[in-house]
């Protein structure tokens, strides 16, 4: 499955540069390992995108974060930095509170 994801800047450019390999997110998804994610900078309609498959997902209530928030363990697949539009997301109301 290919889950479509906006990211804050800081944390996109730390992915693209190689320096986080590591995603938390709510759980809204049921990511699985196997799973796609395209991620791309939060607030922008055109830029760049990642392509990353989910190698481990890591349930983190275990840690003291409320329940619902996973870690993802990513392997990049594909950077493509040529300026693709990106498509508007209509999952504001998934965001949790």
């Amino acid at each position: 499955m290919l889950h479509e994801l906006r990211t804050a800047k800081r944390f996109f450019d730390l992915t693209w540069a190689g320096f986080k390999t590591d995603e938390v997110r709510w759980d809204d998804r049921d990511y699985r390992p196997g799973d796609r994610v395209r991620m791309s900078r939060d607030g922008y309609l055109w830029g760049p995108v990642i392509e990353a498959e989910v190698a481990s997902v890591t349930q983190l209530d275990d840690v003291g974060c409320p329940p619902g928030w996973v870690l993802l363990g990513l392997r990049i697949v594909k950077r493509d930095d040529r300026g693709i539009p990106l498509v508007p997301f209509m999952d504001e109301d998934r965001r949790p509170q």
